[in-house]
């Protein structure tokens, strides 16, 4: 199981540098300023410059998840390096979340030990934390998986497996 919402990977793509960075482009529209347009038609929405780019869904107001990456030139295509992770308000939101839960067991589990016991409803407390780590955590890979599938599917990408830096040939 992993522990952190976020993920780094590796994707080969039989097009050029340059057609990926077109087709990236084209499905990215530019960073709207907050509640200044409708959302874009576009699926990603962020900047694409030259082979680096940092994008996000387009679908929302609030974007949790940017995806950053690079096109690199490989003989037959292109490598595309991708770091799927939560935005940085996702990310503090999710800090102060989970510190709050942690906060209050950690509280409830110190007065009940200065009196002698912890009773069970205490012990139930950190619950809370565990289980809302594990759904939102969940909830931004899923979100992530499906973000990188739609990448996928615009630059003819597939995956590599993990540790693997270059297609076979």
């Amino acid at each position: 199981m992993i522990l952190v919402p976020w993920n780094a990977l590796t994707l080969s793509s039989p097009i050029s540098p340059a057609e990926a960075v077109l087709r990236l482009a084209a499905v990215t529209a530019p960073p709207r300023s907050r509640g200044t347009r409708p959302l874009a038609e576009k699926p990603f929405e962020g900047v694409v410059r030259g082979p680096r780019f940092r994008v996000w869904r387009a679908a929302s107001r609030t974007s949790a998840l940017v995806i950053k990456g690079e096109i690199l030139p490989h003989p037959g295509g292109s490598i595309v390096r991708l770091s799927v992770r939560p935005s940085l308000v996702g990310a503090v939101a999710l800090a102060v979340w989970i510190g709050g839960a942690l906060s209050g067991s950690l509280a409830a589990t110190v007065v009940s030990l200065r009196q002698g016991a912890v009773p069970p409803q205490v012990l139930a407390t950190w619950l809370l934390p565990a289980v809302g780590w594990f759904f939102l955590t969940t909830a931004v890979r899923n979100d992530g998986a499906q973000l990188t599938h739609l990448l996928e599917a615009i630059l003819d990408a597939r995956r590599l497996a993990p540790g693997r830096s270059v297609p076979r040939a």
